[in-house]
């Protein structure tokens, strides 16, 4: 008799199943763990925040002129993927009577590509994260000589990309991992508080990961920052 038996069908269906329900269970650790990295990182923003407070109520504890800032951000972005989240901390210096800062930044971002999605229309699905550090710089032309204010700039760093790679249907297709590096614009606005130490920064972003295999590339996005000058 020529054809699948009904014994093979029977077990390719429950092997389809299998997969199926082990990619849902993927996914929901993956949810799960996102959402656990979120609620980390409010209290990290919570406790920031206080410790800013803080310090920005004690005058006499910092300088007049403070060159020096730790500023904390979450950052959404969207292009090349559905989206992508990222959280960084960075170390920022005022060059001394100048406009220009310098800093150095470690980010970490998780990133989908939905095998639906209008860019990807057709073509495999991939989740992965992203860890690296970057340096740039940042002008601000109106600062009065402090970091405040309007301020444009840009970053290159290097980071390390690892990723899987999966159809509509849940098969893994393969996992992969390259070092990238990236290119990033800057333009933003940094509203401080009275004692000019605290601040909030909104910022838009455009830049292009140079990768081989990955589907990274160009993306734009928004980040939130909270910083304090000392």
């Amino acid at each position: 008799v020529s054809g699948i038996t009904a014994y093979e069908k029977d077990r390719q269906k429950k092997t389809l199943i299998y997969r199926s329900e082990v990619f849902s269970i993927g996914d929901k650790s993956l949810c799960l763990k996102g959402r656990n990295d979120m609620k980390k990182f409010i209290l990290t923003i919570t406790l920031f925040i206080l410790i800013a407070v803080s310090i920005s109520g004690s005058k006499t504890c910092l300088a007049q002129n403070e060159n020096n800032s730790v500023n904390i951000s979450y950052e959404f972005d969207t292009g090349f993927c559905d989206h992508l989240n990222q959280f960084s901390i960075e170390y920022e210096y005022l060059l001394k009577d100048k406009r220009i800062s310098l800093f150095g930044r470690y980010s970490t971002a998780d990133y989908s590509i939905g095998d639906t999605s209008a860019y990807f229309l057709g073509r495999i699905g991939e989740d992965g994260d992203i860890k690296g550090v970057d340096f740039g710089f940042r002008l601000y032309p109106i600062g009065r000589k402090r970091m405040d204010r309007f301020f444009f700039g840009g970053a290159f760093g290097l980071f390390n990309n690892d990723w899987k790679e999966e159809t509509s249907s849940g098969y893994v297709e393969g996992v992969y991992s390259e070092n990238v590096a990236r290119l990033d614009t800057e333009v933003g606005y940094r509203f401080t508080t009275g004692s000019k130490r605290v601040s909030i920064t909104p910022t838009a972003h455009l830049g292009y990961y140079f990768r081989d295999k990955s589907t990274l590339g160009i993306y734009t996005g928004i980040s939130i920052s909270v910083g304090v000058a000392f």
